[in-house]
C-alpha cells in the first residue's frame, strides 16, 4: 500500500529521533528490493504491526495484525499519526518570523514531523523516560507491550500491541509483573496508579485532547500524576493531546534556547536558562509561559 505525501516529510528522522519509542529499522535483507536501498522501519500502532519506508512521493507500507499480514488501508491512521493535516508551510512561516534561530532550524530540518501518538501509550512511554536513555526507554516500553499485550505479526516478525489502561488497571499482579520485567520498584507502581486513574476516567485523556482544553490545563492535570513533572506532562500534551504550544523543557531544550532571542525573558530566569543550571518545576512553567508568548501557537 502507498500513501502520497505532497509536503516536506522526513520519515526516518521523524520515527527515530526519540519522540516515539516503538520504531526500529529492519535489517537490510528483510525486504530484498535489489537496487532500492531505502530502509524499512517497523512499528506498532494500535493493533497494527506496520512496516514502512519513504518513497519519492510519500511512503510505502505493509501491515499485519493478530492473524498475520493484512491488506488494510491505513491511510487515515498514518495521516493522523504523521500530522499530515497540519499546514506545515504555514507553521514554518509563522515560526520563522518569531526568532532568527527558528529560521535556521526550519531550513536545516525541513520534513521532520511531530507525531500524534496514542495518549495512553505516550503517557506510559514518557513515564519510563526519567531518567533514561532512548535505548532503555524503548526496552521498557517494549517489555510492557510483550508482558501485557497481544501479539501482532507481519513478514515473520512478531511484536505486541500496547496494553490498554484497563488491562493494567485490572490485573492484580501487574506491579509485580512489571518489576519482574525490570521496570523498577518505583516506576511500576506509578504506571499502575496512572492506569487505574485513566481507566476510571480521572482524567479522561480524550477530553484533554479537545481544543477547548488549554495546554496549561492539560499539563497541570497530567502533572498531578505521581512520577510526572512539567517536562513529561508537556511531552504528552504536545505529542498526543494536540497541544502544539506545549513546551517541554530538558537540558537539550535549555541549551537550544541559548541561541534564541531571550530579551523578553525575565532577567533572573534568563540567567539561569543561559547558565545551564537545572530549572525547578516552577521555573519550567515560567519558561514555558515565556516560550508560548515568544514562539506562538506552535511553540
Amino acid at each position: 500500500m502507498r500513501l502520497a505525501i505532497n509536503q516536506p516529510f522526513d520519515l526516518e528522522t521523524s520515527l527515530m529521533m526519540g519522540q516515539a519509542f516503538r520504531w526500529h529499522q529492519l535489517d537490510a535483507g528483510f525486504y530484498p528490493d535489489g537496487a532500492d536501498e531505502r530502509p524499512w522501519f517497523s512499528g506498532v500502532l494500535g493493533d497494527n504491526l506496520i512496516h514502512i519506508r519513504q518513497t519519492e512521493d510519500g511512503v510505502e507500507y505493509r501491515s499485519g495484525g493478530p492473524n498475520g499480514a493484512t491488506e488494510a488501508d491505513l491511510s487515515d491512521l498514518l495521516s493522523r499519526y504523521f500530522r499530515l493535516d497540519d499546514d506545515i508551510e504555514a507553521i514554518y512561516a509563522d515560526l520563522c518570523t518569531r526568532d532568527p534561530q527558528m529560521a535556521k532550524l526550519v531550513e536545516a530540518h525541513r520534513g521532520v514531523r511531530m507525531l500524534r501518538q496514542d495518549p495512553w501509550e505516550c503517557l506510559v512511554s514518557y513515564m519510563c523516560s526519567a531518567p533514561a536513555s532512548i535505548a532503555s526507554i524503548k526496552r521498557c516500553v517494549e517489555a510492557i507491550a510483550d508482558g501485557f499485550g497481544h501479539q501482532v505479526k507481519l513478514g515473520g516478525e512478531v511484536r505486541s500491541a500496547f496494553p490498554t489502561a484497563e488491562r493494567l488497571a485490572t490485573d492484580a499482579t501487574a506491579a509485580e509483573k512489571m518489576e519482574a520485567l525490570g521496570l523498577g520498584l518505583k516506576r511500576a507502581p506509578n504506571i499502575i496508579l496512572a492506569a487505574q486513574c485513566v481507566y476510571a476516567g480521572k482524567p479522561d485523556l480524550g477530553v484533554l485532547a479537545e481544543p477547548g482544553v488549554s495546554s496549561l490545563d492539560a499539563v497541570r492535570t497530567l502533572d498531578a500524576f505521581r512520577g510526572i513533572g512539567h517536562k513529561i506532562a508537556s511531552c504528552v500534551a504536545m505529542m498526543s493531546l494536540n497541544k502544539t504550544d506545549a513546551f517541554p523543557i530538558d537540558r537539550w531544550i535549555q541549551r537550544g534556547l541559548g541561541g534564541c532571542n531571550l530579551a523578553t525573558m525575565p532577567g533572573q530566569l534568563r540567567q539561569k536558562v543561559v547558565s545551564g543550571r537545572k530549572l525547578t518545576d516552577r521555573q519550567q512553567y515560567r519558561v514555558a509561559e515565556w516560550a508560548q508568548s515568544h514562539f506562538g501557537p506552535y511553540a
